[in-house]
């Protein structure tokens, strides 16, 4: 874990929460009649790292679920009521695709009042009825993507330059959402394998890829969902010598994927610079070395995205 200023690990919290988390808010009914309003933010995930590190940040409490099989333990940190709303106030500046739903999980916790005996006002439930509705209508309906949308990220381009604030909550969103890997190919006209490292981003809504690639560049491939009951999505993908800055930036920051950002970093190490006679005996030994060391990093790499047991 990284140690820096507390305003640094909460851009880093903001980039999970907009990845992986989820504001609840929620009416339930006790037995005894009584009505409950919930509110808490949760993130869900298979490594004990980054969910001690919200614990240890903002507070809240970690619980576990332990699966059959092959499957992972699961770890679920939880932050309720009133540290929610202090998480959220917090975390909102720097929150990208769930700012709006964070505003309005706000104002609901802040019409929450400690318990009265008195009957409250019809004005009040009122407000926290339109508050749940106006959350439920933000997560399920704003920032859809389509087609056309992605076509006018793409026309516009790269526009603003990265901040290391902006490389924070990528690492966030990284350990959330992303994932690293290296493919390669054999092209047969010259003889050789063709290496290429990659990060992948993937998400169903469009704040965050118009972020990402107003910043960073890369590419975007649209993704049309075949099931009626499935949203569109679109992957961000970042490529080798474009990639490469990105992982020198963000590595320090990251908690989930650090280990498997150090393969990609080591892996970049080893492309050979340009020049020299490549059909030499010399090169081609050379050669052949560095690709020993390359299938060392990918077997690495795979051994770190698994992700069963």
């Amino acid at each position: 874990m990284f140690a820096m200023e507390r305003q640094k690990q909460l851009i880093y919290l903001a980039g999970y929460i907009d990845g992986d988390g989820c504001f609840r808010a929620n009416i339930t009914t006790q037995k005894q009649g009584a009505v409950v309003y919930e509110r808490s933010i949760t993130i869900t995930s298979v490594k004990q790292e980054p969910i001690l590190f919200f614990e240890n940040l903002v507070g809240g409490f970690v619980s576990t679920d332990h699966k059959e099989g092959n499957r992972r333990r699961i770890y679920v940190w939880t932050v309720k009521n009133k540290d929610a709303l202090a998480t959220s106030r917090e975390i909102l500046p720097f929150l990208v695709m769930k700012q709006e739903l964070c505003k309005f999980f706000i104002k609901y916790c802040e019409n929450i009042f400690p318990k009265k005996t008195q009957k409250l006002d019809i004005s009040i439930l009122e407000t926290r009825n339109s508050l749940l509705k106006q959350i439920k209508n933000e997560i399920h309906s704003v920032g859809i993507i389509r087609k056309d949308l992605i076509e006018d990220i793409k026309n516009k381009g790269k526009i603003k330059n990265p901040t290391e604030e902006d490389f924070i909550y990528l690492a966030g969103m990284i350990d959330a959402e992303g994932c690293f890997r290296v493919s390669k190919r054999f092209r047969k006209s010259t003889n050789i394998w063709i290496y290429n490292t990659c990060l992948e981003i993937g998400n169903t809504r469009i704040e965050i890829i118009k972020w990402l690639y107003e910043r960073f560049g890369g590419s975007i491939s649209y993704l049309h969902s075949k099931r009626i009951n499935r949203k569109n999505s679109a992957i961000w993908s970042c490529h080798s010598q474009i990639l490469y800055p990105i992982l020198v930036k963000v590595v320090d920051y990251l908690i989930n994927k650090r280990e498997v950002c150090n393969e990609l970093i080591k892996f970049q190490n080893t492309i050979l610079k340009n020049g020299g006679d490549r059909h030499s005996t010399s090169f081609k030994e050379k050669y052949a070395l560095v690709c020993q060391e390359r299938e060392v990093i990918i077997e690495r790499i795979h051994k770190l995205n698994r992700k069963g047991l």
